[in-house]
């Protein structure tokens, strides 16, 4: 018997890594960080950097489009 997965219908994630963030908003790994301290989205635990889903989003989605 396998280990369980968690399945991907529970919705988006409250932190995410930065590779993710990076797959998620099509950007490079110095944008996310820039973009993560603008918006104040970025913490760190244990040594490890998490970044807030919810505050990323809606600063991309409020931000004018160049």
């Amino acid at each position: 018997m396998g280990r369980l997965k968690r399945p991907r219908e529970f919705g988006e994630p409250d932190y995410i890594r930065i590779d993710q963030a990076m797959f998620k908003f099509n950007c490079c790994e110095d944008t996310v960080r820039k973009i993560a301290n603008a918006c104040d989205a970025q913490r760190k635990v244990d040594g490890a950097v998490y970044y807030n889903y919810a505050r990323m989003k809606k600063y991309f989605d409020t931000s004018p489009a160049c």
